[in-house]
């Protein structure tokens, strides 16, 4: 029976003398995570949304995307499996995040659904899912979110662009435009250009992305 892996890479990252300069190095393996279900037990989908880690439960939350009743994985340290194979996620996951200043697991959802908070119990199990902020709080139904502590955002990446959101209500703070292949020392682009420019390239993830907390 073939199960579904969600595999973990971290990236060593090094700064040169110049401050705008920061090369990257090969990304490595650092663990492999087993998600609940196999291909042959019903509901076990297909895709992987997203994986967060809470840094007071020591654990990891995976889910995948596509149903409310596809799994919710919990995880320890070392990738393994804590939670129930019948445990779902709940909602129609795309994005999950540790919240800090709640100290709470939260997520999106797909489309118009709305965030929600993961209630945990005192053994970190997910024991109830709430609406925590209705309605279309990001940019395109399949954008996955992801949590900048410092600014306490909820970030998106949809179309070229990366969309900030109030943690708070959900409300839309700042949209950036990535400029993919250009540095800040590029001269700035315009009208038909910049449009031309920030479309996705063809093979990288157009509705994910990570946040690091590193410069750069």
């Amino acid at each position: 029976m073939k199960r579904l892996l969600f595999l973990f890479v971290i990236a060593t990252i090094t700064c040169s003398s110049n401050a705008q300069s920061v090369k990257t190095r090969p990304l490595k393996k650092a663990l492999t995570i087993t998600m609940p279900r196999t291909i042959d037990d019903e509901m076990p989908g297909t895709r992987g949304a997203c994986v967060a880690w809470h840094p007071l439960q020591k654990k990891y939350y995976a889910a995948m995307a596509g149903n409310m009743g596809y799994p919710l994985g919990t995880f320890d340290a070392t990738g393994k499996q804590l939670s129930s194979d019948d445990q779902n996620c709940n909602e129609d996951t795309r994005g999950l995040w540790y919240n800090p200043v709640k100290k709470t697991l939260e997520g999106n959802a797909y489309d118009d659904v709305g965030w929600f908070i993961h209630k945990l119990n005192a053994k970190g199990t997910v024991v109830e899912t709430e609406v925590l902020v209705e309605g279309m709080n990001q940019p395109d139904g399949q954008c996955v979110g992801v949590f900048n502590p410092l600014k306490k955002e909820v970030l998106f990446l949809f179309n070229g662009e990366v969309s900030s959101y109030s943690a708070t209500d959900g409300s839309p703070v700042t949209t950036v435009a990535i400029k993919w292949g250009q540095s800040k020392a590029d001269p700035e682009l315009e009208g038909a250009e910049l449009i031309g420019d920030i479309e996705t390239p063809s093979d990288y993830n157009y509705t994910s992305l990570v946040y690091t907390g590193i410069k750069g």
